[in-house]
């Protein structure tokens, strides 16, 4: 589960949802169509997707490879099915989609009669063969080429499980064409989309991944000597330092539905990839499309330049107990276009900024178990010692600590980066986290949500 706080989103286990629709589908008989199913849908989470199809279908058949994500549909007689597809991650509850199929005969051959004519008769004399068309020469010089190379001794394809016959790096170079990306911002996610086809004989297997430039913040990662696993504070409060570093997921962008893309022999795809955006503004965001781990190419993300924030997030791995901290500090002075950028972001949680003049930033986190009445809790163990702060903590608090001072100038922001380890006896469930950033000793970012810590551990 991932929590943002001011870019404030939630994923928690998602399951599988649809990009769009999946449209239905006419085929004629005899004939054969595909859909790249991973067009279609998406895992907030990451998780492969599996997907299932009925069988109440009588004038179609319907296969899915889960390996390349390829619906295959070939018309049997002509008719119409509805069939029920199927998707899951294997986690949460499985989605469903219905499609309608319909199969079309094929049409009968209209005859055409050319009439005879002669010079003698006033006529002209009859038309020249046709040309091939273009696309049968095409594949002629596909052909030779391949021929050419294998007389040579190279090896132009490889075979494999998940993509068959496919094109090494060279070729597949050679014979894939791609459009220019073209991007949409849609609740909190980059869409790309892109055209693909395959000018070759042999399928063309692609990897993306997502390449980004950012600017190089100043990373603040606690080293506190105390409260680690195994010390008297962790059965204080059931929340220690984890010897381990963050995990790095929310620092850069990814692709929520990446998976390898499979073009057959002639075909053309259209495909969305859903890119998250990382804490760290990028310069330059690029996908780039790999076989065989070699480049084959890569095509550049136009995105919207946005002011640096400040504010806080917070990534929660329930299966390991540990929740990574985040805060981006940014020194910026409110204007009115910031805050007109705020209100429209429709952002959860307040955010409250005051004009300090003070160059120095604090970061504070509490975490307060929701299910506990104000006699039950447990006093919170305190880090650090600082007088300036006794009192901060007076709520209903399991857990705080206080960061800083960081002296930061209007040239350079930080982002800070811990990791804690919560005993799931006693974290788990709901529970409610606040964060602050002070700049000097005014509140300039303020946020409340709640985070999911799984199951209670049994004893």
């Amino acid at each position: 589960m991932v929590v943002w706080c001011n870019i404030c989103f939630t994923v928690n286990n998602s399951i599988p949802s649809l990009i769009s629709n999946i449209p239905d589908t006419s085929v004629q008989v005899s004939s054969s169509t595909s859909i790249n199913l991973s067009n279609y849908v998406t895992d907030l989470d990451g998780d492969n997707v599996n997907y299932t199809v009925n069988n109440n279908f009588t004038y179609s058949n319907v296969t899915i490879s889960n390996t390349t994500k390829i619906m295959t549909i070939t018309g049997i007689t002509a008719g119409t099915d509805n069939i029920t597809l199927n998707f899951t991650d294997g986690i949460g509850n499985a989605t469903s989609n219905i499609i309608l199929i319909t199969v079309t005969s094929i049409p009968a051959e209209t005859p055409v009669v050319t009439p005879t004519v002669t010079p003698e008769s006033g006529g002209s004399a009859p038309p020249a063969p046709a040309v091939a068309p273009v696309a049968d020469a095409e594949a002629a010089e596909v052909a030779a080429e391949e021929a050419a190379a294998e007389a040579r001794g190279e090896t132009t394809f490889t075979t494999s499980d998940s993509a068959g016959q496919s094109y090494v790096p060279k070729y597949a170079r050679k014979y894939l064409k791609t459009s220019e990306a073209k991007t949409q911002e849609m609740n909190g996610s980059i869409l790309v989309t892109l055209s693909f086809e395959n000018k070759g004989r042999k399928n063309i297997s692609l990897f993306p991944q997502v390449i980004q430039e950012v600017d190089d913040p100043f990373f603040v990662v606690t080293t506190k000597t105390l409260g680690h696993s195994g010390s008297w504070a962790e059965t204080l409060s059931g929340i220690v330092y984890s010897s381990e570093p963050v995990a790095g997921r929310l620092l850069k962008a990814n692709i929520l539905n990446a998976g390898q893309i499979v073009l057959q022999p002639g075909q053309k795809i259209d495909k969305v990839l859903e890119i998250k955006e990382g804490l760290a503004v990028p310069r330059q965001l690029k996908i780039q499309f790999t076989t065989l781990g070699e480049t084959v190419t890569e095509k550049e993300v136009q995105i919207t330049p946005k002011k640096s924030i400040t504010g806080a997030a917070v990534d929660v791995d329930s299966r390991n107990h540990l929740v990574d901290v985040y805060a981006i500090i940014v020194p910026e002075q409110l204007t009115q276009k910031l805050e007109q950028f705020y209100q429209e972001q429709a952002l959860t949680g307040a955010a409250v900024f005051t004009l300090s003049q003070s160059d120095e930033y604090y970061f504070e986190i509490s975490i307060n178990k929701n299910k506990l009445k104000k006699d039950d809790l447990i006093l919170p163990y305190k880090f650090t010692a600082a007088k300036t702060f006794n009192n901060i903590f007076k709520s209903q608090s399991s857990f705080g600590d206080f960061y800083g001072p960081y002296i930061i100038n209007q040239n350079k922001s930080i982002i800070f980066a811990q990791q804690f380890k919560f005993d799931p006896k006693e974290f788990y469930g709901q529970n409610t986290v606040e964060t602050k950033v002070y700049r000097g000793s005014e509140v300039i970012v303020k946020n409340e949500f709640e985070v999911n810590l799984g199951v209670k551990a049994e004893n």
